[in-house]
């Protein structure tokens, strides 16, 4: 009886063991970008340089377990539809060496609540947050000539750019407004007084009016 509880025991600790026991797969994801996932973590750590294709075909019966993304510094471009569905994944970090993210890159990925896009993006395809239903918050590089497609994200999204800049027409752009215009509580509306300085600058046509506003 004795033994028979002995060996019991054995058997689940080694089952326990067994369980805990990090497994991690290796395989490529582009023509100098190797993939590997440890099961344990959930981390899908990225490696080399160049064009990262997306998950591996062998890791998809893990891609709704992956937690984490790394990728270095060397990585130029993240491939359409990168990281599909992987609906577990909350925190991904894109390097400085990256230039354009894919086609639904992060599409379907429901539980990745922010990102930050480096200065050196250049463009970000299509649907490429599509469907991340939970992306709350997007940090915009200060660049106006960057390219984001058609839905790239999700109509709930914030999206940041840097002080004095605000999201228009798929940038930032610097927050100012147009001529004959002044910010009043955060809008832009007709300008009622100028400067002489101003009025100088102005049209000739516009001159008149400018006269009569600073006069009055």
């Amino acid at each position: 009886m004795k033994i028979n509880i002995v060996m019991l025991v054995f058997a689940v600790c080694l089952c326990v063991i067994s369980e805990s026991k990090a497994v991690t797969y290796s395989a490529s994801c582009g023509a100098n970008v190797m993939c590997s996932y440890d099961t344990l973590t959930g981390v899908l750590t990225v490696s080399g340089s160049g064009n990262m294709s997306g998950i591996p075909a062998s890791f998809n019966s893990y891609k709704s377990t992956i937690h984490a993304v790394v990728i270095p510094d060397g990585i130029t471009s993240i491939g359409d539809y990168a990281f599909y569905g992987a609906t577990s994944l909350t925190n991904v970090n894109i390097p400085d060496s990256v230039t354009s993210i894919g086609i639904g890159a992060f599409s379907r990925c429901t539980s990745l609540t922010s990102v930050n896009i480096p200065n050196s993006v250049t463009s970000i395809g299509d649907y490429a947050f599509y469907g991340a239903t939970s992306l709350t918050n997007v940090n915009m590089p200060l660049d106006s000539s960057i390219y984001i497609g058609e839905g790239a994200f999700p109509d709930s999204t914030n999206i940041s750019c840097p002080d004095g800049y605000v999201f228009a027409d798929r940038s930032c752009v610097e927050d100012k407004c147009e001529a004959g215009f002044e910010k009043l509580d955060g809008e832009c509306v007709a300008k009622l007084r100028y400067t002489m300085e101003e009025a100088d600058a102005a049209t000739s046509d516009d001159n008149e009016n400018m006269i009569e506003w600073i006069f009055e």
